[in-house]
């Protein structure tokens, strides 16, 4: 995939969520995880990776050790936010993500693009989530 895309002036890119933060094997709950056999087998010349920040988190992991275990594999985050509850989504800014820390480290990341998103949003209430997402990142400092 990621050869036949940069053929094509293209570039892959993994998404992760929660589950690739799981051991691969269940019966081995310290063994890898697949985001680090991913990390390890699709080289840097070929393959991104599009961090969800949200779903790391939600999988108890922190992106920072990430980024410091692989830096500059990260050009592409997705920035949403959870509850305390980890149950539910809501604007960014308004949940228990620590952005100030994890942003410190988008230079150890290679941090190129972020993306503001909510996966759900209850009711019609979408573009006012939205809206309250970008707002509050205006605000911040250290999201320029």
């Amino acid at each position: 995939l990621a050869d036949s895309a940069n053929a094509r002036g293209l570039r892959a890119a993994w998404h992760n969520h929660d589950f690739e933060f799981d051991p691969i094997n269940p019966d081995e709950p310290n063994g890898p995880k697949a985001y680090e056999v991913l990390l390890s087998e699709l080289p840097a010349s070929l393959m991104d990776f599009e961090m969800d920040l949200h779903w790391v988190a939600f999988a108890g992991e922190n992106p920072v050790d990430w980024f410091k275990a692989h830096p500059g594999r990260f050009p592409l985050w997705h920035v949403k936010d959870f509850a305390a509850d980890t149950a539910t989504q809501v604007p960014v800014g308004q949940g228990v993500i620590p952005w100030e820390e994890i942003f410190a480290e988008s230079e150890t990341a290679g941090m190129k693009y972020y993306f503001i998103e909510q996966d759900v949003c209850s009711g019609t209430a979408a573009m006012e989530c939205l809206r309250q997402s970008i707002d509050w990142a205006k605000e911040q400092d250290f999201m320029d």
